[in-house]
Order: C-alpha cells, then sequence, then structure tokens
C-alpha cells in the first residue's frame, strides 16, 4: 500500500472549522486598540461611541466579536457590562430591532421606553455593538433615526459603551456625520492588509500546511478581491479537497483558486455568468456533452459539439469559425468560468497553442444560470440528469 506524501497527509489532518475560529492574526494592534478604547470609557460616566470603518472582510467583525469573548477583559473591568450584538441588516423593522435588543439583554421583550429606563440605570451598564450600520439608512429610515436620537444620543444610555462597524462607503461618511455629535466618539479605521500581511495570515491560519508558491498565489488572489480575508478559508477548503486527488498537489492547489470564484462567492464571476449572451450560454452548455478525461477536454470536441448543439436547438445561427470560437474561449477562461491547458509542443496555428481546457465551475450553479435561458430550455433536464448522474 503506497504511503501518501507528507502534503496529502497534512491536508487530510486539515480542519476547515478550526482555522475559522476567530484567531486573532494580523490584528493584534486593532485588538488592543479597542480594549483600550472601552477601558478608557469606564474612567467617566458617560456614554461612549466607537465607530469602527473599513473595507469588506479586513477583520472589523472579527475583532469585536473575539474582544466581546474575552473573559479575562471583560472580568478585568470596573464594572461587570453585559455584551450584545446585533447584525441591523437582519431585523426587518425596528419593532425586530427592539425584540433582539431586548431579549439579549434581558432575556425577555421589552417595550423601547423599559429598555431606556434599564439601560439608563447605573447599575446595569452594556456593551452594544451594531454590525453594518453603513447600509441601515437607505434600509430603514426609522430605523436608522431611532439609533440615533436614542442609542446614538448622549442623554440615553449613557454608562453603556456602543460599537458600531461599518463598511468604507459614502454612505458611512454621511452616517458618521450624524453620530460623531458626541464629543465621546472615536473612529478607528481598519485599513487593508498589504500582500505580505495576507501571507502570515494565510500560514498562521493553515499552521503551514500550503508551500511558498501556493501561499503567494492565494493572498494575491484575496488581495485582489480588496483584501477580504474571507476568501482565505474557502479558497484553502477548495484547494485542499482537489491537491489531495492530484499527484501534483501544489500545481493543482495553484490552479484550484481559480475555482474559488464562483463556488465561493465572487461576485465578479457571478456576474459575468449572469450577463453572458445566448451564444456563450450554448458554448458553456456544450461543456457538458464533452467527454471529461481527468478534469480535462479537448478543445477540438468542445468545438464540434458546440456546433451540434447550436444545430438541435435551431437558434438563429451565427458561424462561428476556429479562431472566433477560440477567442470566446479565452474570454470564458479569462472569467474563471474554464482554465486553459497550453502546450507549446503543439503545431495547429489554429488553436494557439491551446489544445485542453479544464471546467472550473460549480455545475449546479451553471445549470442553474443555462435555465434562465429561453432558447436552452429543450435540454436543460438532461443536463441536470447528467450532472446528477456524474456527482
Amino acid at each position: 500500500m503506497q504511503t501518501p506524501s507528507p502534503l496529502v497527509s497534512t491536508m487530510k489532518a486539515f480542519n476547515q472549522h478550526e482555522i475559522e475560529k476567530g484567531e486573532i492574526v494580523g490584528r493584534e494592534k486593532e485588538y488592543e486598540e479597542l480594549k483600550t478604547c472601552i477601558r478608557q470609557y469606564e474612567l467617566f460616566p458617560h456614554f461612549g461611541l466607537i465607530l469602527i470603518h473599513g473595507g469588506s472582510g479586513v477583520g472589523k467583525t472579527t475583532v469585536v466579536k473575539e474582544v466581546l469573548k474575552d473573559n479575562e477583559f471583560l472580568n478585568e473591568l470596573r464594572v461587570k457590562r453585559r455584551t450584545v450584538f446585533i447584525n441591523v441588516l437582519l431585523c426587518t423593522n425596528k419593532k425586530c430591532f427592539i425584540r433582539s435588543l431586548s431579549e439579549q439583554l434581558f432575556g425577555e421583550e421589552k417595550t423601547f421606553k423599559e429598555i431606556a429606563s434599564e439601560l439608563n440605570n447605573e447599575t446595569i451598564p452594556s456593551i452594544l455593538v451594531f454590525d453594518e450600520i453603513d447600509n441601515l439608512k437607505n434600509k430603514c429610515n426609522d430605523m436608522y433615526q431611532w439609533l440615533l436620537q436614542a442609542l446614538f444620543g448622549i442623554k440615553i444610555a449613557y454608562r453603556c459603551v456602543v460599537i458600531g462597524l461599518a463598511n468604507e462607503t459614502q454612505d458611512y461618511y454621511s452616517m458618521a456625520n450624524d453620530f460623531t455629535r458626541s464629543p465621546y466618539t472615536a473612529q478607528l479605521l481598519y485599513t487593508t492588509n498589504s500582500l505580505e500581511q495576507i501571507c502570515e495570515i494565510i500560514r498562521t491560519k493553515t499552521n503551514n500546511t500550503f508551500d511558498s508558491k501556493a501561499v503567494e498565489y492565494i493572498a494575491k488572489e484575496v488581495y485582489r478581491k480588496e483584501g477580504d480575508l474571507r476568501k482565505v478559508y474557502s479558497a484553502c477548503t477548495l484547494a485542499i479537497h482537489l491537491a489531495i486527488q492530484d499527484n501534483s498537489p501544489v500545481v493543482k492547489m495553484i490552479h484550484a483558486i481559480k475555482a474559488n470564484g464562483m463556488n465561493n462567492g465572487d461576485t465578479s464571476t457571478k456576474d459575468f455568468l449572469s450577463r453572458m449572451g445566448k451564444y456563450q450560454k450554448c458554448l458553456c452548455a456544450s461543456l457538458f456533452f464533452c467527454q471529461n478525461r481527468n478534469g480535462v477536454i479537448g478543445i477540438g470536441e468542445w468545438y464540434e459539439k458546440f456546433k451540434q448543439l447550436i444545430d438541435s436547438i435551431k437558434i438563429n445561427q451565427k458561424h462561428f469559425t476556429i479562431k472566433e470560437f477560440r477567442n470566446e474561449v479565452s474570454i470564458l477562461a479569462s472569467q474563471g468560468v474554464v482554465r486553459k491547458v497550453c502546450n507549446s509542443s503543439l503545431t495547429n496555428i489554429a488553436y494557439d497553442h491551446i489544445s485542453q481546457v479544464t471546467p472550473t465551475y460549480d455545475k449546479l450553479m451553471m445549470i442553474a444560470i443555462l435555465s434562465k435561458e429561453p432558447v436552452l430550455k429543450p435540454i436543460i433536464e438532461q443536463l441536470k440528469q447528467m450532472s446528477l448522474n456524474s456527482n
């Protein structure tokens, strides 16, 4: 029995849930800074407001949640504070918001007047966290005004520390003008991590599972997506699955990140797929009818299946030369739908040295997108059955 390589053994033992625990990596400074801000409000009997803003996925929510879980820190505060965390976008209206707030604070539903009275009581100070507040004004102005006048004011809840989390948007700056009227307001900006910092975060989070080349590739993908660290987890997971099955795990791992876009929320890839024209959708549909040899499909076969498909559904045909077909393939490859496999030893200039491709999309997701194209309705059920049989 063949012994698996050390890299494969490490990957099999790799626990995705372990790396998603809220370990602070790369935000140690911000973690301590937030605790310092909260301590400062301990010295004065007044309301404190902390606005944390920055790009999406740079660690704002993680840092705050970790501080709220730090029992040692909470216990060293002069007075015991109850903690509340609410994502305001998950509250459909003011009533829903007040119910969530009262249940977390008191374990039961209370009216706004009762909440205000309780929060104004010196004996029960709290730390209240509201996430996604930059989107609140456009979503529910009624609830926004309530927050502004009640919890973000200085007359009510004066023994509370309120933390607002927001993305770096124009809405945030408009909101900040309203919320920073209190003299006891701190604004903390979380900047995007550098490429070097992202590499270090990946190495730490994955216990050095990946070699330096793979780490750098994943880091560049994350950095390209404006430093959204949530991409690290999804990218690593997909890479692990493919690397375990491949004899050359590092190479497979690097290419696997291209598939991360469709499988794990890369909106640019999804936007492209939703905007595809009918011929591009036919191009994708014809891939399902090609022979998949160890994840690779021949360009020549794909071209023939594509022509057969548009013949069978009798759409207004446009004559595609192999050159035009290859150009369309390049567009799909640039958007992460397929990956081109090049062979410089080929002499067929018409194929531009590209003889094969590897599909990198999620099958069921692709079928869902194709099913919205009227001209493809005759073959959608067939595609669904083919996909189920292949899984």
